[in-house]
């Protein structure tokens, strides 16, 4: 219940009542500094590739963020574009697939990347520095012993444990008709390289 004299200006206080308020001053043991603590992701893809459950939605959502944020990059700059809509196309889902694994391996392959992108090997106690990797356009491929051969792109390395690798031979397993362990490694092997931690 609020009192009526603390609506009224302080000089009509109680004279009791003002002798009992002091100044607060730094030291005062009662003052206690407050921490406010704020966590937030920044990165979109990230809370995508822990909320889908199916490769295809999680590539056509992203594909589908990364054309709005094409739109609204296009409107920020005074550019007149209609917003695209329909049916999303095969470059845009290419680009999708690309952002999706390059924050794969980024969060996985940091040291890796680090060093491929100066242009000098990774290190020998890497765990994938027998594959043999190359960077090519911000993803890492596995070069392995396929530089002789005439593959025209090399596979794309991912780690086993990541969530986004089990949606991708999940996928391989149910376009596949649900076939056998070695013939769903032999088709994802074809574009990437799941790479077994020891």
């Amino acid at each position: 219940m609020v009192r009526n004299f603390l609506l009224e200006d302080s000089r009509y206080w109680p004279q009791d009542l003002r002798n009992e308020l002091q100044e607060v001053t730094e030291n005062d043991t009662e003052l206690k500094k407050e921490v406010a603590i704020h966590a937030m992701t920044n990165n979109t893809t990230d809370y995508l590739m822990n909320y889908f459950s199916d490769w295809t939605k999680l590539l056509r959502a992203t594909a589908c963020l990364i054309r709005f944020k094409f739109y609204c990059r296009q409107r920020y700059l005074n550019h007149q574009v209609q917003c695209r809509t329909g049916d999303l196309t095969l470059s845009e889902l290419k680009i999708a697939t690309n952002v999706i694994l390059v924050n794969v391996q980024s969060t996985c392959f940091k040291d890796e990347i680090i060093k491929l992108k100066k242009d000098t090997p990774v290190k020998k106690d890497s765990r994938i520095a027998s594959l043999n990797p190359v960077l090519d356009n911000e993803l890492i491929r596995a070069k392995g012993r396929l530089s002789t051969s005439n593959l025209d792109e090399y596979p794309i390395i991912l780690p086993d444990n990541h969530y986004v690798t089990s949606l991708i031979v999940r996928f391989y397993h149910e376009n596949q008709g649900h076939v056998g362990r070695q013939q769903v490694l032999a088709s994802t092997r074809m574009k990437y390289w799941i790479y077994k931690r020891t």
